[in-house]
């Protein structure tokens, strides 16, 4: 002790209920003291990580709500309760995910709530019904004592304050003795001494065990803002009055309450943990529920644009697998009724074109036996100029003969057209050789204007394919025109120069509007003769170099055909598509 006293204090550790404490170890007189704290091991330390980690998480929430709610008061469309809400909503995976964490938040929140009040209560039972032991086991001790150490002389105690010290030492509390309502021994003298404590009993704790002679006195005391329990029993003294031996129960409450806090901490590491795994099955869960659904919604937009090949795979085996299976079999049973139907269409045209053919091909041919018959009746009769009847019956037999290849020109290009050969052309050259030949060949009454805007940008084509596309164009303006009239061709651009339009007008009679939506179908013609194949190959044109053809009459700016290609970009590329 001498040497301890000589020499400053040392920190040092020490082992409390088997739990290692820092602690600060100095002298004070002829005692030795000791201030102890836990000592933070390593599960301790990842633990207070992980909740300080939570609890900036819930911060951070708590900010991001605040941020919605104002921005909701300022009726600002994004980052507020209903654009989260309805975003919330607009995804069932999402919604599905809030759900499952909700539902195990509350679960958590309610089982923390019930466990900690259950074991609250237990806890706080358990220290009343220790201390009463405590103070049972205390009485009779200081009972015994009293009796046999009964004081000689007047004014001597029958109990000191270093007996108390010592029953403090075996049941580990302190102890403080009263006699007539006045302290008359206790285990922590410094607190009297300092004024910190009454030296007296407290008026309901007297009343309860030496008037009403109660067995013993369960009161809380309270020291400014702080409170604790004192368990209270009556003691033999050599009065007639009894003692009161108090026995506050501070640090066996403060033990409850680290229990307690221990308890919640435990409970929150644990929620916590669990709301971790609660998220990763939540999601899992809503991915296995939501997958199929949004491979479903893709697929469905794929069978809807025409793909009837999409097909959804799953491994789930509950009512979302029948959903797919019944799914695929509907995308099986609409592409086999489409190639089905694709078939009859087939089938179908080519009946079409065949009673076409053959109702063309019977036009030429009646003038065709009309001539051969005429030949032969003058041939036998020898009455006329078999000459010129020769002459002229060849003549309408070569027409006709001219008619029916041009006929069949024509429905082999739309039945089997060559693939195009795309290429960079310039459509100004183009449009400018097809109309040359009109300009000199024209009805003297039919005017022709060509227009072509500078810098039009160049086309990847098949000019052979392009050319007939336009021949196509002119020839119905010139139809449609007759004998007096005009047309105006035009070139130019549109789109940012993303597109070359080509454009045929004439001053003809125009398109019934009830008619204008069937002009580019095969075999369709409003004119008497022709095999009705003109627009609709123009059309095909369009198509096969990823442009497009449209139709427009009325007004005074007459009947209006536009024929559109793609431009070509600097590396040789259509990006108009």
């Amino acid at each position: 002790m001498a040497r301890l006293g000589d020499r400053p204090g040392f920190w040092t550790t020490l082992a409390v209920d088997d739990v290692p404490h820092h602690a600060y170890v100095f002298a004070g007189g002829a005692a030795v003291y000791a201030l102890a704290f836990p000592a933070v091991t390593a599960g301790r330390f990842a633990a207070d990580l992980l909740e300080a980690t939570a609890s900036l998480t819930l911060i951070a929430l708590a900010a991001l709500l605040a941020v919605a709610v104002v921005r909701t008061v300022l009726r600002r469309s994004r980052l507020s309760l209903p654009s989260i809400a309805g975003e919330v909503n607009r995804r069932f995976a999402v919604r599905l995910f809030v759900a499952f964490i909700a539902v195990a938040v509350v679960a958590l929140i309610v089982l923390q709530v019930v466990v900690r009040n259950f074991v609250s209560d237990r806890l706080r039972r358990e220290a009343a019904d220790d201390a009463l032991d405590r103070a049972a086991f205390a009485k009779k001790i200081v009972d015994d004592y009293a009796y046999y150490k009964r004081p000689e002389a007047a004014g001597e105690k029958p109990v000191t304050d270093e007996a108390l010290v010592w029953v403090a030492s075996i049941i580990r509390n302190d102890l403080d003795l009263f006699d007539r309502g006045r302290l008359l021994a206790s285990s922590k003298r410094e607190l009297y001494s300092s004024g910190l404590l009454a030296p007296r009993v407290s008026g309901p704790v007297y009343r309860a065990l030496v008037l009403e002679g109660q067995p013993s006195a369960l009161r809380t005391e309270r020291i400014g803002d702080f409170s604790y329990d004192v368990a209270s029993v009556p003691v033999r003294l050599d009065g007639a009055e009894p003692g009161i031996l108090s026995i506050p129960l501070a640090l066996r409450q403060r033990e409850v309450e680290s229990a307690l806090e221990d308890l919640d901490r435990t409970m929150r590491l644990a929620s916590l943990v669990f709301l971790v795994l609660a998220a990763v099955v939540a999601r899992s869960v809503a991915r296995r529920i939501s997958g199929p659904i949004s491979d479903l919604t893709r697929a469905t937009l794929r069978v809807a644009g025409g793909d009837l090949g999409a097909r959804v795979e799953t491994r789930s085996q509950d009512e979302l697998r029948r959903l797919v299976e019944a799914f695929n079999k509907m995308a099986g049973d609409l592409e086999r009724q489409r190639r089905d139907l694709e078939r009859s269409n087939r089938l179908a045209a080519w009946a079409e074109m065949a009673r076409q053919v053959a109702h063309e091909v019977k036009n030429p041919l009646t003038p065709i036996q009309l001539s051969a018959e005429h030949l032969r009746r003058v041939w036998r009769d020898r009455s006329e100029d078999f000459a010129a009847t020769l002459e002229g019956c060849t003549q309408t037999i070569l027409k006709q003969v001219r008619i029916l290849r041009g006929m069949v020109t024509e429905f082999s290009a739309f039945a089997r057209p060559p693939s195009p050969g795309l290429e960079s052309h310039d459509p100004a050259a183009i449009v400018a050789e097809v109309v040359e030949p009109y300009q000199s060949a024209l009805p003297p009454e039919v005017h022709l204007v060509v227009e072509i805007e500078p810098g039009i940008p160049r086309v990847r084509a098949d000019r052979r394919l392009l050319e007939r596309g336009i021949v196509n164009l002119l020839e119905n303006a010139l139809q449609a025109v007759g004998e007096r009239g005009w047309i105006r061709v035009g070139l130019r651009s549109e789109d940012g120069r993303r597109r070359v339009m080509i454009e045929v007008r004439d001053s003809g009679p125009g398109v019934d509007p009830e008619i204008r939506s069937r002009i580019f179908e095969p075999f369709f013609s409003t004119k008497t003769s022709g095999s009705g194949l003109g627009l609709a190959l123009v059309k095909k044109i369009a198509e096969d170099h990823g442009g497009g053809v449209s139709l427009e009459s009325g007004g005074r700016e007459g009947t209006r055909a536009i024929l559109w290609l793609p431009a070509e970009d600097e590396a040789g590329r259509a990006v108009g598509l």
